[in-house]
């Protein structure tokens, strides 16, 4: 039924009759009709009219007229059509056409007059020249002032982060009310000196020469860059191990050949992929902190307190540097209200972060540096804030009662954090709504506020929401609109009802779990209390196809090898003997990357110190012992899952063409993969025969569960040689090394060249879906999804006119009712496909189209050509 849907959706203008596709496909009339109802879950007139219907929707949109779509679709007169159209939509097609043109966005708040400016100057950059290098300089000079006998990893970190909150020079915008500058968005701000090779040197050169650094800064950092006498990276790259280190020549490493057929990928990721204890400073301030520590130090005697006693030093600083410097400012300007301003902030910043927060001014700034502060000891990438509605929440119900502070007050200091946060590229997750420990609906004012802060800036932020059960409909309803009218794929959604428990199961308390957020893209941690190593390996699962079809050797590269020896395919008598072959490949797969992540771990265990992370992370101070090292309550490793559409696929087109069809035998079919479908009918073949994930079709479901199952048993059961206790978390999410493994896999069974991008998560193949919205989330929710504890991420992309206000409802609807079933996380993406099309041939024409790629958000323009064809590619839904 797959390929009669197929045909059905390419046809939609065409007046076919049931009796001549049945006949076409070789079915009786009454077999076809009754086969059909039961794949599709209605009758063939039904779901032809709801298609062509859908299709007139989408016409409409495009802007042609309602008389030459009538003509198209086989009607004899305008009122028919009309009448047809009525009963899918409820309303008249020129009342559709005028509803979905119209601007029906609802504002809890509005943007706050000062924003406008502030927005105006963050995408500008007007303070970029002032800054450039000021950190590289300071953080290069903490670094060297550490006696060369007395350096260790922690402790020049802490020198290097201490000099640059020492020594920084504050900088207050006008109209802001929320200070602290984060430095430039350029790569070289937070990793530049580390760079070697001839065009980085270059490159960086030229940058600190652009900036306001005195020229004799400028030369001491270029003259540093080559310093290597002591044997420690000055910098934070160090935490990205470079696996080559341990993919040696003497084979040793079982997972060399894997690696280098890009059947497994990464490194041990500790750096800024991180959520700190932000309410341990809302709390007690840096000073409180450091207090406990000096207890600790004066019963331990320990170097780890003292150097943490050091850093708190310093981080009681940074606001006091704010306050002196709007103290200043105030006493030069003759304006009122621009004293009234700087005399509010130098009064903030004179308490926090060093005290405790009193109300939700202080609160929000006290994050603010505490965040930046977590972003100057590793970059700012995927360094996130966490459940900010909830951190917040005490703060802001207790300055309403005191009627300190009003919603419209409250608000506007939210929109200056958010403008604050800004980056161009930005996975400084921030997650909302959820449910608390109690299991009850934790949604509260702020998470509205936060809704209305994405809509109003309408910068790129990175936004989650969690939700479950019990979360309110006018909540979800909310987000859905916000989505709508911002249409750059954010918020992104996670499932409380199936997160938490995939958490429990992985050994952490109730009530942490029920406690995590998103960070980064979409990988869950739980904040100020876990390492969870995101995104520290991915591991290419069609690899576990290819293996298997060339008998454990790459099709790619056949002097490489998975280490296993299977039989001939062809001599395989059913399918499930084949699938039983994949399995044992699947799980050599699976053992390489933890065994690879092993190795990787125990380096960055020997070498590796995160001394501000390790003051705001639950463990460490008690155990003494540091982030990097192991010392948070929980310390365990997310493995990202690359591909999983596309095995799906090519089992499925396996078990059909070559087993129960017998289309092609075992031996056709892998010369035609060798030869990368040089005959595009055979390709044809293993396109159309077969079903897709993605389709809700049960047979082909209940495979993809198997194999997920498969995979997250082979995660979850993996024994660590040299940590017992070490936990691997299934994470079918796969960042853009999706995009990498492509390059290296071979064609596959399901039809995809050698060379083509694999599948994201578990979403489906690119143009695969082709059975709607509902069928993509009804494979999704099949899937097993508590087993993977590192979250199960799907894509939609779906017709802009289609998600309107009209559909709003029923997509609500029908994705709840997915949630209920085992949805996880999902991203959606309300794309214009023919503008979409139209960037994709003249990206610099349409700088203002968003895609969301992975969990956060970017221009279209800005991907590479093969990224932007692989997006064009993905089907875009144009029904519910």
């Amino acid at each position: 039924m797959y390929h009669v849907l197929q045909f059905l959706n390419e046809n939609l203008e065409s007046k076919i009759t049931q009796r001549e596709v049945a006949s076409m496909f070789g079915y009786s009339i009454a077999y076809f009709s009754e086969k059909f109802k039961l794949y599709t879950g209605c009758t063939f007139h039904e779901y032809m009219n709801r298609r062509r219907m859908q299709y007139a929707a989408k016409c409409l949109i495009e802007g042609k007229k309602i008389t030459d779509i009538a003509f198209d679709l086989g009607y004899n007169s305008i009122n028919g059509f009309k009448k047809a159209f009525k009963n899918e939509f409820g309303i008249f097609p020129t009342q559709y056409k005028k509803q979905e043109k119209a601007d029906r966005k609802c504002k809890i708040n509005r943007l706050p007059q000062r924003c406008t400016k502030l927005i105006e100057n963050v995408t500008s950059r007007n303070v970029l020249r002032k800054y450039r290098g000021q950190y590289l300089y300071n953080f290069m000079k903490g670094y060297y002032s550490v006696p060369i006998k007395e350096r260790n990893q922690r402790r020049l970190l802490t020198a290097s982060i201490c000099s640059v909150i020492d020594n920084f020079t504050p900088y207050i915008e006008e109209e802001e009310l929320i200070v602290g500058y984060n430095y430039d968005n350029e790569e070289q701000e937070i990793n530049g000196y580390a760079h070697k090779t001839v065009s980085e040197y270059n490159s960086l050169k030229m940058y600190l020469q652009d900036s306001l650094l005195p020229s004799g800064q400028v030369d001491e950092i270029l003259t540093r860059i080559t310093d290597e006498t002591d044997g420690y990276a000055p910098n934070y790259m160090l935490y990205d191990v470079n696996p080559e280190y341990r993919l040696r020549d003497d084979g040793s490493g079982k997972f060399n050949d894997m690696y280098h057929d890009m059947a497994l990928n990464g490194m041990c990721k500790i750096n800024n992929h991180c959520i700190p204890d932000y309410k341990i400073i809302l709390e007690k301030g840096f000073q409180g902190l450091r207090d406990e520590l000096v207890v600790k130090f004066n019963d331990t005697n320990d170097d780890f307190y003292g150097d943490l006693i050091k850093l708190c030093q310093s981080c009681m600083r940074i606001g006091e540097k704010y306050a002196a410097c709007a103290e200043q400012m105030a006493q030069e300007t003759k304006n009122t209200t621009e004293k009234e301003r700087l005399l509010k902030i130098a009064q903030v910043c004179s308490r926090v972060p060093r005290y405790p927060a009193t109300n939700l001014y202080e609160a929000i700034q006290s994050i603010y540096f505490t965040h930046i502060i977590n972003t100057w000891e590793d970059g700012v990438n995927a360094n996130s804030l966490g459940r900010l509605d909830q951190i917040l929440y005490p703060y802001y119900c207790n300055d309403i009662e005191k009627g300190v502070i009003n919603n419209e007050e409250a608000y506007e200091l939210l929109c200056c954090l958010w403008i604050k946060l800004y980056k161009t590229y930005d996975v400084q997750n921030i997650t909302i709504g959820g449910c608390d420990s109690k299991g009850h609906d934790a949604v509260n004012e702020l998470s509205y506020m936060i809704l209305d802060c994405l809509e109003n800036i309408n910068l790129v932020r990175s936004l989650s929401v969690r939700y479950s059960r019990v979360t309110d409909r006018a909540f979800m309803h909310r987000c859905f609109s916000v989505l709508k009218n911002i249409r750059n794929g954010q918020p992104s959604f996670c499932n409380d009802d199936v997160m938490i428990p995939a958490l429990v199961s992985k050994g952490i308390q109730w009530e942490d779990a029920t406690d995590y957020a998103l960070l980064g893209c979409v990988e869950p941690t739980i904040p100020g209390r876990a390492n969870s190593h995101s995104s520290t390996a991915n591991m290419n699962v069609v690899k576990a196809i290819e293996y298997t079809l060339g008998q454990g050797r790459s099709l790619c590269q056949p002097n490489l090898s998975d280490g296993v020896i299977t039989k001939d395919p062809c001599l395989f008598r059913s399918f499930n003997e084949f699938l039983q072959a994949v399995y044992i490949h699947l799980e050599q797969i699976v053992n390489a990357t933890c065994e690879f992540v092993d190795s990787l771990a125990q380096y960055v265990v020997e070498h590796a110190s995160l001394p501000y992370k390790t003051l705001l992370t639950e463990g460490c101070i008690a155990s003494g012992v540091d982030y990097a090292q192991g010392g948070t309550k929980y310390n365990y490793y997310q493995i990202m899952i690359s591909g999983f559409a596309n095995l799906v696929d090519s089992l499925e087109a396996v078990r059909t063409v070559v087993y129960k069809n017998k289309t092609l035998d075992m031996k056709k079919m892998i010369e035609h993969i060798k030869m990368n479908y040089r005959d595009e009918n055979v390709r044809n073949i293993f396109t159309t025969q077969a079903a897709k994930y993605g389709n809700g079709i049960s047979k082909t479901d209940e495979l993809a569960c198997e194999i997920y199952e498969k995979i997250c048993v082979c995660l979850n059961n993996y024994q660590s040689a040299i940590d017992g206790n070490k936990s691997f978390h299934p994470q079918f999410f796969s960042f853009s090394d999706n995009q990498l493994f492509g390059e290296y896999t071979s064609a596959t069974p399901d039809g995809r060249y050698k060379g083509d991008f694999l599948s994201y998560g578990v979403a489906p193949m690119n143009g695969c879906d082709i059975n709607g919205y509902k069928a993509v989330l009804n494979s999704a929710s099949a899937l097993p999804t508590v087993m993977a504890a590192g979250n199960t991420s799907l894509i939609v992309d779906m017709a802009q006119y289609v998600f309107s206000e009209t559909n709003l409802d029923r997509i609500i609807d029908l994705y709840m009712d997915a949630s209920q079933r085992g949805l996880c996380s999902t991203i959606f993406n309300l794309i214009n496909p023919q503008e979409l099309k139209q960037a994709m041939c003249f990206p610099e024409k349409y700088p203002d189209v968003y895609v969301n790629v992975s969990g956060f958000s970017r221009r279209f323009c800005s991907f590479s050509e093969n990224v932007r064809r692989s997006i064009v590619q993905r089907t875009n839904h144009i029904s519910v």
